[in-house]
């Protein structure tokens, strides 16, 4: 939208706005003229300086507009790095957990606890069915 705004307020100088040169070996009837040239360029000095004001004021919002931006990013990156050692941390439990319920006497137990449990739903799914 702003650049919209932007693209609308600045006005291309077109082939008949064009600033006239002004010859310095002019004659005393050419004064008049001579006046009129000034005053055109003055109106074109006057919608340059416009112009240039526009493009400052563009130029300021787009600042503002990255500075957004990054602090975004920044944020973004900041919750990526935590939800990254949030799942490594989970992974390393994950391992540990793994490690310790099948290396020792606890884990053998519980599979074998579940084996006969299976074992016995199985039988009783067969008989009554």
């Amino acid at each position: 939208l702003q650049y919209d705004y932007y693209k609308n307020k600045i006005q291309p100088i077109n082939k008949e706005t064009q600033m006239e040169i002004i010859h310095l070996d002019q004659t005393p009837e050419d004064e008049k003229n001579e006046d009129q040239i000034i005053r055109k360029q003055d109106e074109h000095l006057d919608h340059i300086h416009n112009s240039i004001i526009s493009l400052k004021n563009l130029t300021h919002n787009i600042n503002f507009e990255i500075d957004d931006h990054i602090h975004v990013l920044d944020n973004l990156e900041t919750g990526m790095i935590n939800s990254q050692n949030h799942v490594e941390s989970l992974t390393n439990q994950t391992k540990y957990f793994i490690r310790t319920s099948t290396d020792g006497v606890g884990g053998h137990t519980c599979l074998f606890a579940i084996a006969v449990g299976l074992f016995f739903l199985i039988v009783i799914l067969i008989i009554f069915f």
